[in-house]
């Protein structure tokens, strides 16, 4: 069966910045003219590719930038990879597509936020991780504790239209009129979905699903991708057919992937609804 090995490690002896043509490793037998050499991600860009140029002693001739990465500054001992089946670059772009295709619609979790109201606005944007709102309400209003619901009449959830590119998929018409006290805040309390812009916030839960899914997703790219990048290096037996990985992943994916939304499904329990209050009268 093909595999996804886990790519050799150097570490470079004494910084660089992002436009040396030469680098010193503290390992340089194990690099040849021709190999691909990728610096890990810094705070800055993902892991920079370079091409090995020429070896000489500890010092390795690099081209830059190489399969569209950015050149970058980096660190005295900073670790570098050896020819990588698939580089930092492919591997964030199958996170985010096992999130956002595979997981978002099927698992999610409660989320509560703010609105800022204003009498003048009538539409408010929803963080693209939320897709539904179940209440809207405003807490402690004129000393009274409790939670003070707006009633359903007077909002509502609206989607835009699926041609349009935006980043908030979903957005609150809120009724102007609705609102108890327009300097208190209002709250909303909806469905979070695993989003890759806001995976810090991803329930850790997931993580093993993510791994799976991108096991499942990159092991038929591996003819495609990681032969094409360096032939004449790479080991032929990584040709052959690659979909027992391929189904051997998507299908722990899926089974991981049922049993968590059953649980996370059975968390999220629709809560106590509060009666509204009713609006004082103004005098």
């Amino acid at each position: 069966m093909p595999q996804v090995e886990r790519p050799k490690e150097d570490t470079i002896d004494g910084a660089i910045n992002g436009s040396a043509t030469s680098v010193d490793v503290d390992n340089p037998d194990l690099w040849a003219r021709g190999d691909i050499l990728e610096f890990a991600s810094t705070a800055d860009t993902a892991g920079e590719q370079v091409i090995v140029d020429g070896v000489s002693g500890s010092t390795l001739t690099i081209r830059r930038a190489y399969n569209g990465t950015t050149a970058a500054s980096q660190s005295d001992g900073a670790v570098v990879r050896k020819n990588p089946d698939f580089s930092e670059l492919d591997i964030n772009d199958l996170i985010n597509e096992v999130v956002d295709m595979e997981l978002a619609d099927h698992v999610w979790s409660w989320h509560s936020g703010t609105i800022t109201y204003s009498q003048a606005t009538e539409t408010y944007a929803l963080p693209a991780y939320i897709y539904d709102v179940w209440r809207i309400f405003q807490y402690d209003l004129n000393g009274e504790a409790g939670y003070h619901d707006l009633p359903e009449t007077a909002w509502q959830v609206k989607q835009q239209m699926p041609t349009a590119i935006v980043a908030n998929e979903y957005s609150v018409h809120l009724r102007q009129d609705a609102v108890y006290d327009p300097s208190d805040t209002v709250y909303y309390t909806g469905l979070r979905r695993p989003n890759s812009a806001d995976l810090a916030n991803l329930d850790t839960r997931l993580e093993p699903l993510i791994v799976w899914g991108v096991l499942g997703k990159a092991a038929p790219r591996l003819r495609a991708f990681g032969l094409r990048r360096n032939p004449p290096r790479q080991d032929t037996s990584r040709s052959a057919d690659t979909s027992d990985v391929y189904r051997l992943g998507m299908q722990e994916f899926l089974r991981l992937r049922t049993s968590h939304e059953k649980v996370l499904r059975s968390e999220v329990q629709q809560p106590k609804r509060f009666v509204p209050r009713q609006r004082r009268r103004r005098i």
